[in-house]
């Protein structure tokens, strides 16, 4: 440690504190300390995750556990199928004639459940909740009657759906989740937050800073430094700055097509496997 402080030029009293991962740093940044609130994060790709105070793990290994530190751990699970899916839809599908701007405000006139239509996004394999590199994407119930429109609202549907499943799993473990702080760049869209509440059935907190992993360094350091005498103190500096309420009149609806999205998900995942050695050929 000289060795590095004296080739950076850096103060001997500097000191050095031992961090976390990046996934407990932002629970800890957005305050999601409880079982009951999770930290939700979707850029590129995604993630979900709980606090809990002991080491807890999946029997059925779809998600991950890891510490934040002596007294603190995540479980969670991480999804390839994020913002990149859209993206995808974007460019390759709509020959990057619109603007994800435009895309969203198309789709906030689709009815919720995009007429029947339905999406697998695997378009880059899946880790959570199946574990699966072959895993591929797919439009279920196409027909005449969809265009743009239904199929961008598919996508961010299906996106939510396969997010909703790594929460079903982490519930099996940690118990009810009642709420969620979530960040990235998703909660630019007020259709998708919106998707969001209504198929978890539960409120969505928006943090006035996005910034949550550097908070959560931040907040780690003063605790080790004796700034802070608990990491709880977190409460005191995260605001929310819009709270999204599920709507209930769309429970139904996307409760039955969840079912056939799962169901699908069942059936297709004994083909992945042939699909992928057929691409290989």
């Amino acid at each position: 440690m000289v060795v590095i402080r004296g080739a950076l030029n850096i103060p001997p009293d500097t000191s050095f504190i031992w961090g976390a991962a990046d996934g407990p740093m932002s629970n800890l940044g957005v305050n999601a300390m409880q079982s009951s609130i999770a930290a939700l994060n979707i850029g590129t790709s995604g993630a979900i995750r709980v606090m809990i105070d002991q080491p807890l793990v999946d029997k059925k290994a779809r998600t991950f556990t890891y510490a934040l530190d002596e007294t603190h751990w995540v479980i969670g699970g991480a999804t390839n199928s994020g913002a990149s899916v859209l993206a995808w839809l974007k460019e390759q599908v709509f020959a990057d004639k619109l603007t994800l701007e435009e895309m969203t405000t198309m789709a906030e006139k689709v009815p919720p459940g995009s007429q029947g239509l339905i999406f697998h996004p695997y378009l880059g394999g899946e880790r959570a909740p199946i574990w699966d590199a072959t895993a591929t994407g797919a439009f279920f119930g196409l027909g005449y009657e969809h265009g743009q429109a239904e199929m961008a609202r598919a996508v961010i549907e299906g996106i939510t759906y396969n997010i909703h499943a790594i929460a079903y799993a982490l519930e099996e473990v940690v118990g009810e989740i009642k709420s969620i702080q979530a960040t990235g760049g998703f909660v630019n869209s007020e259709l998708w937050v919106q998707i969001l509440a209504d198929i978890f059935e539960m409120p969505i907190h928006i943090p006035e800073s996005q910034e949550a992993g550097c908070l959560g360094a931040i907040i780690l350091s003063q605790k080790a430094l004796g700034v802070i005498s608990d990491i709880d103190e977190v409460a005191k500096q995260v605001t929310t700055s819009t709270v999204y309420m599920p709507l209930p009149e769309h429970f139904s609806t996307y409760r039955e097509l969840e079912r056939l999205y799962t169901e699908l998900l069942a059936h297709y995942q004994t083909r992945y496997g042939k699909l992928s050695a057929f691409k290989k050929r």
